[in-house]
């Protein structure tokens, strides 16, 4: 879509018309901008991003940072809790748990490797 808008920008800026002419060539200046903070900042600080939650570490935003840090430490109880305590019957908020994880590892495994594969 970037290169196709790049080009109709690039050929209406050869139009003899001024206020169109510079219209595109705004535009087709804005677009190219895009183009690269896409492909050389958010998909870096979005790779980041996957590294940080996967290494369940908080956000650096104050607005949620001391609530994701109580979250984290209160699973990290809960594991630490139904590691060390024999259960025969897995408790109803446990195989919950166990759902959510597998659904938060199906996203992670399959569904965010289908959004990143290249469509034609």
């Amino acid at each position: 879509g970037e290169k196709r808008s790049a080009a109709a920008f690039a050929l209406g800026s050869a139009v003899p018309v001024p206020a169109i002419q510079e219209l595109c060539i705004g535009c087709l200046f804005l677009v190219t901008c895009n183009f690269f903070l896409m492909t050389n900042v958010f998909a870096p600080l979005l790779v980041l991003e996957a590294r940080r939650v996967k290494s369940v570490q908080p956000d650096l935003h104050p607005a949620v940072c001391l609530c994701q840090r109580r979250a984290i430490k209160r699973l990290k109880n809960q594991d630490e809790g139904i590691n060390s305590i024999e259960m025969e019957r897995p408790s109803k908020k446990l195989q919950k748990d166990v759902k959510e994880r597998a659904e938060l590892r199906f996203l992670r495994q399959r569904y965010a490797k289908r959004l990143l594969t290249r469509s034609m």
